[in-house]
């Protein structure tokens, strides 16, 4: 039996897309003759097999202040002197641990992390005689225990999985870059140096690590994001309020990926078509503070949006149904895909694509899947087009059609990619 031992801060409950591609993974491994030990920040309450499981460590103020406990509750006169108080000091612990977060410590969040997987990866390595090791960024802390491991025990075959680039990234930055540019250089070159295989998601990382680590291009490997096929079922209500219901999870950011022309768009489409206030219904899934700040400038577009937290991939998955119009938002960047495009594609549903000219890999990604419309943030937006799109209907996908044009995207290629034929 193949034993492996698996690094990865994220997983399911988390919503992060390596999350969800590992989860997806060890699902379908299970059942295999392969053993796994996974080491992670937290995970699920599912169950599985004997031959697969799981490490925890948690962090108490990570937690805290990941899910924003501190800013759900204000204070409040009715609350005591004491409640008050404690609130107004989380309130404070939160800004510093944002402004140490920010500036100071390295690698990422997650460096908190890296000592109690060490300890814990050294211990299974040792006891079980594991020889194959798997670190998975982002964050990529990860990796840094993997090089941490390799240089202890330098008889293990290590492979890299990188969702996200970590020293060629510039938007969003990694760390703070003025200060450890170099060694992010340094660590990354070493982790290149030291492992058999380096995972990245598309061709164009692919280039720009091989132009950054000349030397060892040779490992990097590109194992695209996952898409796993699954019909949906249709809305319930047939006579539902809303005919036309997109949505969107994930997050915004100022630079790479702003809600600013989204919500234009949106602006000037139910200005041009009305009905499509009266019909027309907007899911948005984020913690991102930049939505709800733009959103407040369109007062008109307050009936259209529903802004809630974050959710638990499984539950978003039960929530999403045939019917509904996924929202794919690319980046002001050609190193990431957007995971979530491979998703809607799994699941048969339409597609509005809006990117811009840099990313030319959703276009690609999308030139063969017949529910898609792509808009180009950078052109002018047809509105008369996007309103026919979202009136459309819907093209049915086949199993058949999905394995001949996402082969490479399926949890069959994927995870023989990582352990081998299985």
């Amino acid at each position: 039996m193949k034993k492996f031992l698996v690094i990865s801060f994220n997983f399911e409950p988390n919503t992060n897309p390596r999350a969800i591609r590992w989860n997806a993974i060890l699902d379908y491994i299970k059942k295999k003759n392969i053993s796994v030990e996974f080491i992670t920040h937290k995970k699920n309450k599912k169950k599985y097999p004997k031959n697969i499981n799981f490490y925890e460590h948690k962090n108490k103020l990570f937690d805290l202040f990941t899910q924003k406990r501190s800013k759900q509750i204000m204070p409040n006169s009715k609350h005591s002197i004491f409640k008050n108080l404690k609130i107004k000091l989380l309130k404070l612990l939160e800004i510093f641990y944002k402004i140490i977060g920010k500036h100071i410590i390295w690698p990422d969040y997650a460096f908190f992390s890296i000592y109690p997987f060490y300890k814990t990866a050294i211990r299974l390595i040792t006891k079980k005689n594991i020889k194959n090791i798997i670190t998975v960024s982002h964050p990529f802390s990860s990796h840094v225990v993997g090089l941490l491991l390799k240089i202890r025990f330098p008889y293990l075959i290590w492979d890299t999985d990188s969702g996200d680039p970590f020293y060629p990234m510039k938007e969003p930055k990694p760390n703070n870059t003025t200060l450890y540019k170099f060694f992010n250089f340094y660590v990354e070159k070493n982790i290149l140096q030291r492992c058999r295989k380096f995972y990245v998601n598309n061709l164009d990382t692919k280039k720009k690590y091989s132009e950054y680590f000349k030397l060892y291009r040779k490992k990097i490997k590109v194992v695209e994001p996952l898409s796993l096929f699954q019909k949906k079922n249709l809305s319930k209500n047939k006579n539902y309020k809303f005919f036309f219901r997109l949505y969107y999870a994930g997050s915004f950011y100022s630079k790479i990926r702003s809600p600013k022309p989204f919500l234009q768009i949106i602006n000037q489409l139910i200005k041009k078509f009305p009905n499509r206030k009266k019909d027309m219904k907007i899911y948005i899934f984020t913690n991102s503070l930049i939505f709800n700040q733009e959103l407040k400038k369109y007062p008109d577009l307050k009936s259209v949006f529903i802004v809630q937290e974050p959710i638990e991939y499984l539950k978003l998955m039960q929530f999403i149904k045939n019917d509904m119009i996924s929202l794919n938002f690319g980046n002001k960047t050609n190193l990431q895909i957007p995971s979530k495009l491979y998703e809607s594609i799994g699941m048969g549903l339409k597609i509005v694509n809006f990117h811009y000219n840099i990313d030319k890999m959703s276009e690609k990604i999308l030139n063969n899947y017949p529910n898609h419309i792509n808009i180009n943030l950078d052109n002018t937006i047809d509105l008369k087009i996007l309103n026919n799109f979202i009136l459309k209907k819907q093209s049915i996908v086949s199993k058949s059609f999905f394995k001949k044009n996402f082969k490479k995207n399926t949890i069959e290629y994927i995870s023989n990619k990582y352990f081998g034929k299985l």
